[in-house]
């Protein structure tokens, strides 16, 4: 029924999409209608205060009522109306996945919409080995964060062509260049507090995001030597450590566990869930190869890798370069790695002592410390592109 109600929606659509001129209208949406977050966030609040005319794309019922209460704009498949006025009037459409909103292609084959990708992050890891990247063609303007990444990724990787590639950063990394909301997200820990409302001023938090995998496996965690949950909600107690775990928009397994000192932070469960907002809040990150190293590193907190299948990830995916001697971070494989690690790293200095140089390394490769306003310019690009547009139809 609704294969048929879309497809009859879909020859209603297609004439008028054709003969309908876009308007300066902005739709921007996240990888899911379900999820508030990453670069298209910052950026759809950033341009919404500078009165561009901006539309957040959503299903999310919660995701909704954060809006309206702060007077921004969205839509959704539920208001059927509003829905088809943004699809046919709509100029640029903005996203951070491989794919932009879009409705029976009526979108992806309109070439009058222009499509820019802010990026969903920046890092070594390969994610995509097919001959023609999804990026190299869905959309027209795509955003890279170093010369490096530009030539090894943007081109070399993904096949882009240097007229499509902007080096303008990521819009959800300007926060981390903010002295002032470092130090006020850090001293308030909104995100900690919901989850453990009683945590003590003392405590440290950590947070772990493994990333996806292209073949199955159970929880990277527990393929520690030694490891326990037991053991190691036991520990955590011991050390006032707190551990937070997300699965990172989405992953090959599926494991949801909390104990007392173990929460796990489900984007499905909590839409509005910020992970640069928690990054902020925590001490200490674990992860394997996700690109929120690269966010970590700008705020030179301690990284710890728990990769037990880097071996086999390596060799059916891989890196842009040898990961283990560029990641600033320590390789832990065993439970008594990890905890020792763990209590060392309670003492930032202790990390940055060793890791300081490499970070720099990093950073350079994958994210130029010199965007300090990702926002900024990609405002700056759209507002070019719809002077262009207008001198065009005078």
């Amino acid at each position: 029924m609704l294969k048929l109600f879309k497809l009859i929606l879909f020859f209603f659509l297609y004439p008028l999409k054709r003969i309908i001129t876009p308007k300066n209208l902005i739709v921007i949406s996240s990888n899911s209608p379900y999820r508030y977050g990453g670069g298209p966030k910052y950026l759809f609040e950033y341009l919404s205060r500078k009165n561009f005319n901006c539309y957040w794309f959503t299903n999310s019922e919660e995701i909704k009522k954060y809006l309206r209460q702060r007077k921004l704009k969205f839509f959704s498949q539920n208001n059927i109306l509003e829905f088809i006025y943004v699809l046919l009037f709509a100029k640029i459409t903005i996203d951070s996945g491989d794919v932009h909103f879009d409705f029976c292609k009526l979108i992806e084959k309109d070439k009058r919409v222009i499509k820019i990708c802010v990026g969903h992050g920046m890092g070594p890891k390969i994610i995509n080995e097919m001959q023609k990247h999804p990026l190299s063609y869905k959309f027209d303007f795509v955003s890279f964060t170093s010369r490096y990444s530009y030539r090894k990724i943007a081109i070399d990787q993904f096949g882009i062509k240097k007229n499509n590639i902007k080096l303008i950063g990521n819009p959800k990394n300007d926060i981390f260049f903010d002295k002032f909301k470092i130090k006020k997200y850090l001293k308030y820990r909104k995100i900690t507090k919901f989850f453990i409302p009683n945590i003590s001023k003392n405590s440290k938090l950590v947070f772990y995001a493994p990333t996806w995998r292209e073949y199955k496996m159970n929880f990277p965690l527990s393929y520690l030597k030694n490891f326990s949950f037991k053991k190691f909600n036991l520990f955590l107690e011991q050390n006032n450590l707190f551990f937070f775990y997300n699965s990172h928009i989405q992953a090959a397994y599926n494991f949801e566990k909390s104990l007392s000192r173990i929460k796990f932070v489900s984007n499905k469960e909590y839409p509005l869930f910020d992970t640069n907002e928690l990054l902020l809040e925590i001490d200490i990150f674990c992860t394997d190869c996700s690109t929120l190293s690269t966010e970590v590193a700008l705020l030179k907190k301690p990284q710890i890798i728990i990769f037990p299948d880097y071996l086999k990830y390596n060799k059916k995916v891989g890196f842009v370069e040898p990961f283990k001697k560029i990641v600033p971070g320590k390789f832990v494989d065993s439970f008594e790695n990890l905890t020792k690690t763990l209590v060392n790293y309670k003492n930032s200095n202790i990390y940055l002592k060793e890791y300081n140089f490499m970070i720099n390394k990093y950073l350079k490769n994958y994210y130029d410390v010199r965007i300090k306003n990702s926002s900024f310019l990609h405002k700056q690009l759209i507002q070019e592109l719809i002077n262009i547009n207008s001198n065009v139809h005078k």
